[in-house]
């Protein structure tokens, strides 16, 4: 008797655990299920964006436009199956790291060593600067690799870069540092992940949508006919003559004859480059005043100022803002825009309780807006490291039966 029972409690032992794997089993191929359906539903949320970004004029990007209406992922779209919520930025909003100068990364708070080592990584050049890092760092690391010596291909990749970590680019700044006024007083303090991206472009456009007049080699009747005044257009062509080519719009507003009352036109209408695009301007429509206040000389005031109004049109209507001369829109005119053609999406898909978050950067190509780089970001709690809702409060249905 006491054999039998012991051979039926083991059978029973048995048929628990086979129970109990099958159960695992069985969770986890659901899992994997809502994982990919959890993805499609995020993949959704990009192309409900893209759709959103066919109406952009890419001369002319504010915070008002239609893809700005999604707001914060503060609405969820219900789909067969799961739903998603989204963000669009413009990423002329951001300071570009593959185009930021030094003088602009001392404007916010970082150390020599990490200044170096960001412009180290992303030049050609294989002598280091004094506190940066070149291959002979990265290949005596532990786990040794090359300094890329291009481009940076998203900002998460600064923490391959020397002096850069978790804590330095997604931890909000220090309240008691001394950059915390370059994030605007009494406001909340953003981390640097906020404020950087590394796709800022812009088409060299004017706000009306037309193709900025290349300065250094446009006549002065086609300037006329942009707006320029004559006596003004005469005075560029004459300096250029004389002078040689411009480099910068900052020289074009010291020509004589140039005023507050036109030198808003001449940044809307005339380029130093015959470049279709630009990289790493910011857009005074959509950027922070995080952002504008690491401007070099713009002044927190001005930043500000700017930030509060947005909705420009032109640079005319900058130029009219209170504290705004020639000197403050040379600088804006360098390194600034009012447009934009890329923008950042961001994606949180949902299929039962598992969600799966996406970070796209969107590109116009030829006159369509494409899905440039698409990845998955780096940690689970990307909602909150956005800065999204916990609960949304608003739905929208989408679902085939509606």
């Amino acid at each position: 008797m006491v054999p039998a029972l012991a051979l039926l409690s083991a059978i029973v032992a048995v048929l628990a655990s086979i129970a109990a794997l099958q159960r695992s089993a069985l969770e986890a191929a659901t899992n994997r299920v809502q994982a990919e359906r959890a993805r499609l539903m995020a993949e959704s949320g990009l192309e409900r964006a893209l759709a959103a970004l066919e109406s952009v004029q890419m001369g002319l990007v504010r915070s008002d436009d239609e893809w700005a209406a999604f707001g914060r992922g503060e609405e969820r779209y219900l789909l067969d199956g799961g739903s998603f919520r989204v963000e669009v930025v413009d990423a002329c909003s951001r300071i570009d790291i593959n185009t930021v100068d030094q003088v602009q990364l001392e404007n916010l708070e970082l150390t020599s060593e990490q200044i170096d080592s960001l412009l180290d990584w992303r030049e050609p050049e294989l002598q280091p600067r004094p506190e940066g890092g070149k291959d002979e760092f990265y290949n005596n690391l532990p786990e040794p690799y090359n300094t890329k010596l291009r481009a940076f291909d998203s900002v998460d990749e600064l923490l391959l870069v020397k002096g850069w970590d978790g804590p330095t680019l997604y931890e909000p700044l220090s309240s008691t540092s001394p950059a915390a006024p370059v994030f605007g007083s009494g406001r909340e303090a953003l981390p640097l992940s906020e404020l950087l991206t590394a796709d800022a472009f812009c088409r060299n456009l004017a706000p009306d949508g037309e193709a900025k007049l290349n300065v250094n080699t446009v006549d002065a009747n086609q300037m006329i006919q942009r707006g320029v005044p004559a006596q003004v257009a005469q005075a560029i062509v004459q300096r250029r003559n004389q002078q040689g080519t411009f480099a910068s719009l900052s020289q074009v507003l010291a020509v004589p004859g140039v005023n507050l009352s036109n030198a808003g036109t001449l940044i809307d209408v005339l380029t130093v480059t015959g470049d279709a695009e630009i990289r790493g301007r910011i857009n005074l429509n959509t950027a922070s005043q995080a952002v504008l206040e690491t401007i070099p000389d713009l002044g927190s005031d001005v930043a500000q100022s700017i930030a509060n109004q947005g909705g420009f049109t032109s640079y005319t209507e900058v130029a009219a803002i209170s504290g705004v001369d020639l000197r403050i829109l040379g600088i804006l005119a360098d390194r600034t825009t009012l447009g934009s053609s890329s923008f950042l999406v961001r994606v949180l898909g949902t299929a039962g309780r598992v969600s799966v978050a996406l970070e796209a950067v969107v590109r116009n190509r030829a006159g369509r807006w494409v899905l440039e780089k698409v990845f998955q970001p780096p940690f689970g709690d990307m909602p909150a490291r956005w800065g999204w809702v916990e609960e949304t409060s608003n739905e929208v249905d989408l679902r085939s039966s509606q």
